[in-house]
């Protein structure tokens, strides 16, 4: 499994284009298969196995992303509201006011 982790790396960075990004997958790839090693047959090699559950994270991670696109803190709609118009910022900070002035119920 160790020899197999540069050839993850290589392929992460490749998918993701961040180094950092492809470190979290390659991480999360070896924990999933770590944890679910009584899965693996030996039909083929370690490294395809892990290659294919790195690509399926990928996908899953990207799934899970698109879903929560639309989700944006209050904060970063505050600054990204309408900067040649000051008075929508006003406005989008006075209704943020308000919305975080209500209660739970």
């Amino acid at each position: 499994m160790e020899a197999a982790i540069p050839g993850l790396r290589r392929y992460a960075l490749a998918l993701t284009r961040d180094a950092d990004a492809a470190d979290d997958l390659v991480q999360d790839c070896l924990e999933r298969a770590l944890t679910r090693r009584r899965l693996w047959r030996p039909t083929g090699t370690v490294k395809s196995w892990l290659l294919i559950i790195l690509h399926n994270q990928f996908i899953s991670d990207r799934r899970r992303m698109s879903r929560r696109a639309g989700d944006v803190p209050m904060q970063d709609a505050l600054e990204q509201s309408a900067p040649d118009n000051p008075m929508a910022n006003v406005t989008l900070a006075e209704t943020a006011r308000a919305i975080e002035a209500l209660s739970l119920e």
